[in-house]
């Protein structure tokens, strides 16, 4: 089955098949986010405070699946015949397609 993302130049996408499980992971990395910390110090690593940027990935497949949810809580993922959409706030999320 092949699968293609279509997600912001900043978010990194990295696509596993778990075989037993019969799903697809598709971590999700907004990367510009994930590299913004300041070093305090030498021990320390701060992240800056801000609002969650929402995005929204798009994933294509070849073949029908059962279903698809996100790993977080608060993204909303919507279903659209071999294909399916994430809106997410997160730094690091995740779409699990079950096949």
């Amino acid at each position: 089955m092949a699968v293609r993302v279509e997600a912001p130049l900043n978010v990194e996408s990295v696509i596993t098949l778990d075989r037993a499980r019969r799903h697809y992971i598709i971590h999700l990395v907004d990367s510009w986010r994930a590299g913004r910390a300041i070093r305090m110090n030498r021990e320390t690593l701060i992240a800056p405070m801000e609002e969650g940027w929402k995005y929204t990935a798009r994933v294509f497949l070849d073949s029908p699946f059962k279903r698809a949810r996100a790993a977080s809580t608060s993204a909303r993922v919507q279903s659209k015949g071999s294909s399916v959409e994430i809106e997410t706030s997160e730094v690091h999320d995740a779409l699990i397609i079950e096949l």
